[in-house]
């Protein structure tokens, strides 16, 4: 039989992390239920719908972080990945905009990114008008 799975994060910022999925290219939405084995639901703040019988969902706990929330036995096939490996591309992604967002607040501009083969994602942050 399968369930729900709640996986913590280090997720604070609602709007990097919807920014983040959608960069990621997945249909997101907020405020509805994520699907899972057997037509069973269970509350979603911001749903990752997958078009399948399976949803991955986060939710904001408690202690101010999200929380991942999914039925994994199916999830794995609706994203094509597993929960590890689908936490760590949309952590990496959110963390990309939380850092580009900072340097853009110090009045930096991002002039290049890259991904390397391993993963890391390269930026290139420029001020001009300096002295």
């Amino acid at each position: 039989m399968s369930h729900f799975t709640i996986i913590k994060t280090q997720i604070k910022d609602r709007e990097c992390l919807i920014e983040a999925l959608l960069n990621l290219n997945y249909v997101v939405k907020e405020n509805v239920p994520i699907l899972g084995y057997a037509g069973r639901k269970t509350r979603g703040d911001v749903v990752v719908k997958t078009g399948k019988q399976y949803d991955v969902g986060f939710n904001r706990c408690p202690e101010e972080i999200y929380q991942m929330v999914a039925d994994w036995y199916g999830a794995r096939r609706a994203v094509g990945r597993s929960e590890s490996e689908f936490l760590g591309e949309v952590q990496r992604e959110y963390s990309t905009i939380k850092v580009i967002r900072s340097v853009k607040a110090k009045g930096y501009s991002i002039q290049s990114r890259t991904e390397a083969e391993t993963g890391e994602i390269h930026l290139v942050a420029v001020k001009r008008g300096w002295q």
